[in-house]
């Protein structure tokens, strides 16, 4: 009678086969398009199905490797790291860049062409990191001070001190007796790498104003507003208008704004953290 009952081994082999299918079946289907959907049930049946029977190995197995967990840890590494990323997909605009006002993650994207799928990899590790961030606040590496709106950025800056073009090009930003020093990289980054025109032409071209404000004693706010005019043979003028908000730890942007119906390059010019 002892021989006839079934032994531990002889209960996991079957159990072990069927879990090593379920979860290649699971990757694969992770790379087919919307047909990735079908995971959900096929998850959910045999989770349950384990959840509190002798195949626990088996369960555990299921929920920690299938494509879902794995993209949820990569989630948990990358907030761990300090500098996690939002992902997402399309072409952002200038400010789809930002730092994410809540989590205060960065943000990626992984271009326009979809095939379906995207959602496998990118839906948990968003939610492990907007869980993170909720539990532990702030990432590391990102900035964690006060994050004015744009309308609050647009409104300081209608009431802020002007700033000479001159002193800026040196990274100095001086406000009554106080002065901020950002280095020439921002400054650089903002003449010449297609945001503002003055880098390139002659002064008599165009026309540079820059006002600067404090929000809340910790944030830069710079407005630049840039009026180009043509030559006599192109008559008009084009004007370009953004404000960008700065860590005043840092000395690096966390935010670029521009106004509604005001077309400015989607890829900002410098970033918060340098790009590897």
């Amino acid at each position: 009678m002892k021989n006839m009952k079934p032994s531990l081994k002889s209960i996991c082999q079957p159990v072990t086969f069927l879990t090593l299918m379920l979860l290649a079946t699971c990757w694969v289907l992770s790379y087919m398009s919307v047909l990735s959907v079908a995971m959900l049930p096929i998850l959910g049946f045999y989770l349950l199905r384990y959840a509190g029977s002798v195949h626990w190995k088996a369960f555990l197995c299921l929920f920690l490797l299938n494509p879902l967990s794995v993209a949820f840890m990569s989630g948990v590494v990358s907030y761990a790291k300090g500098a996690p990323t939002l992902r997402g997909m399309g072409l952002y605009n200038l400010e789809g860049y930002n730092i994410d006002r809540k989590t205060r993650c960065f943000r990626s994207s992984g271009g326009c062409m979809v095939s379906g799928n995207e959602w496998v990899y990118i839906a948990p590790h968003n939610s492990a990191l907007k869980i993170m961030s909720f539990i532990f606040g702030p990432p590391s590496k990102s900035y964690d001070g006060p994050y004015p709106t744009k309308e609050e950025a647009f409104a300081l800056s209608e009431k802020g001190m002007s700033i000479s073009p001159e002193d800026f090009k040196l990274g100095k930003v001086v406000m009554r007796n106080r002065s901020y020093q950002l280095g020439t990289f921002f400054p650089n980054a903002i003449l010449y790498r297609g945001f503002l025109l003055s880098g390139f032409f002659e002064d008599n071209e165009t026309e540079l104003k820059i006002t600067a404000s404090i929000y809340r004693e910790r944030c830069l706010i710079l407005r630049f507003e840039e009026s180009y005019y043509f030559p006599e043979e192109h008559p008009g003028s084009e004007k370009i208008d953004f404000a960008v908000c700065l860590d005043l730890e840092t000395q690096t942007p966390f935010a670029y704004y521009a106004p509604p119906n005001r077309y400015l390059r989607g890829y900002p010019p410098f970033f918060y953290l340098p790009e590897e």
